[in-house]
């Protein structure tokens, strides 16, 4: 039998890039005049992409601290359902008395939700549920019946 070809030898780890020097949040002037705490248990940032029209391509949002570290308002947050739309949508307005973050909304309807895992200003905010099949009564009142909305500050009681 023929002799199989010898292993390559694994490749060249790549070297460390070098440290580029960065300030940290709390020493920026920005920081001090929101009135964010040091350790940015208080605030997040809310980051957005913009495509060349200026319409928003993406947005993302960075707590600086972990989770169970936040201080975080008391929140209450509420879901009305409302009716299907022409276009087979179902718009659910959220309300919430404060800022909420990471709000997840969940049904047993088929479908899913234009948008979740929210962050959430003082305020009314609409998010569509997508039905993945047609959307009738029987399955408005499944979505009706089985949401359930959920944020990160109930979740840390």
């Amino acid at each position: 039998a023929p002799k199989p070809p010898p292993t390559p030898a694994p490749p060249k780890p790549y070297p460390e890039p070098p440290q580029l020097p960065c300030s940290n949040w709390s020493s920026l002037p920005a920081w001090t005049q929101l009135g964010c705490a040091v350790g940015g248990v208080d605030c997040v940032l809310q980051i957005q992409v913009r495509n060349s029209s200026g319409g928003l391509a993406s947005w993302s949002m960075l707590p600086f601290a972990p989770p169970r570290e936040l201080r975080l308002p008391a929140t209450s947050v509420t879901a009305t359902v409302g009716a299907v739309t022409a276009a087979g949508t179902v718009p659910i307005t959220l309300r919430t008395n404060a800022t909420a973050l990471f709000v997840v909304l969940t049904s047993q309807a088929a479908g899913r939700f234009s948008d979740n895992s929210l962050l959430l200003e003082a305020g009314a905010a609409t998010v569509d549920f997508i039905s993945w099949e047609e959307f009738g009564a029987s399955q408005l009142a499944t979505l009706k019946s089985s949401l359930r909305v959920e944020h990160l500050a109930e979740n840390l009681a």
